[in-house]
C-alpha cells in the first residue's frame, strides 16, 4: 500500500521524506504508541522502491506505524513441540525460533501461514538449502524480541539473533483463527522494506523511536 502523505523536510542536512502508514483503527487501539523508522535511501533492499523514487542516495526515508518497544528486550529460549502457543505474535515467535533450532520440519512448515507452507517445505527439501538452514541455527544460541508493530492487519516482531553469528530481522505474522503465523506477503512492499531496513543496520536500528500518538 502506497503511502496517502508524503512531506519532505531538512533534517541534520539530509532530506527526509515522510509518510504515515496508513492503520486501521484496530490497529491504533492495540497500540497506544507509534514506532518511528528511519531508513538511507542507499540502503533499501527491495529494487525499485517507489518510496525512493527520484531520491538521493543519502536521503532518509520515514515510515511511521502503531506499534511498542520492548524495554528491556524480550530474552527467547527453545521450548518443546507440545508447549507451543502462537496466541500472540511474541508466543509465535518463540514457537518459530524452538522449530527452526530442533529443526523439525512439519513444526516449521506449521508455523507458516496455510499460503506459505508449500515455498517453506519446498525449500527445505532441498538437500544444499536444509544444509545450510541447519547450520545456520546451530550457530544461534538465543533470541530477543525487540519491539512489535501494526501494518496492514499484520504484525511485525522485531528480533535478533545471537551466537557464534548475530543478526537482526523482522518477523512478519498473519492471523489465522486464534493463531499467529509467520508469513512472506511482504517482502515486496516499500513500507515494509524500509521497516526491515532501518531495523536491520545497527546505525538506523539505534534510531528507532516510540511516541505518542497525537491525535
Amino acid at each position: 500500500m502506497r503511502p496517502t502523505s508524503l512531506q519532505r523536510c531538512l533534517v541534520a542536512s539530509l532530506v527526509l521524506l515522510f509518510t504515515t502508514a496508513c492503520p486501521n483503527s484496530s490497529e491504533q487501539r492495540a497500540y497506544p504508541t507509534d514506532l518511528v523508522f528511519r531508513a538511507k535511501v542507499a540502503d533499501l533492499s527491495l529494487p525499485m522502491n517507489p518510496l525512493a523514487q527520484d531520491k538521493q542516495p543519502d536521503e532518509l526515508i520515514e515510515v511511521v506505524v502503531p506499534g511498542r518497544i520492548f524495554i528491556p528486550p524480550q530474552p527467547v529460549t527453545p521450548i518443546a513441540k507440545d508447549a507451543r502457543d502462537r496466541g500472540s505474535p511474541s508466543q509465535a515467535s518463540w514457537s518459530d525460533f524452538s522449530a527452526n533450532k530442533t529443526d523439525d520440519l512439519e513444526w516449521i512448515v506449521d508455523n507458516f501461514a496455510r499460503k506459505d507452507q508449500a515455498e517453506i517445505r519446498h525449500y527445505l527439501t532441498d538437500a544444499a538449502m536444509r544444509q545450510q538452514h541447519q547450520a545456520l541455527f546451530a550457530a544461534l544460541s538465543t533470541k530477543r524480541l525487540y519491539g512489535v508493530c501494526a501494518y496492514q492487519g499484520l504484525r511485525l516482531v522485531l528480533v535478533c539473533l545471537d551466537g557464534k553469528r548475530h543478526f537482526c530481522s523482522v518477523e512478519t505474522y498473519v492471523q489465522e483463527q486464534a493463531e499467529w503465523k509467520r508469513t512472506n506477503q511482504l517482502i515486496h512492499d516499500p513500507v515494509f522494506d524500509v521497516i526491515f531496513t532501518s531495523f536491520q543496520h545497527p546505525e538506523s536500528r539505534q534510531q528507532i523511536r516510540q511516541r505518542t500518538r497525537t491525535p
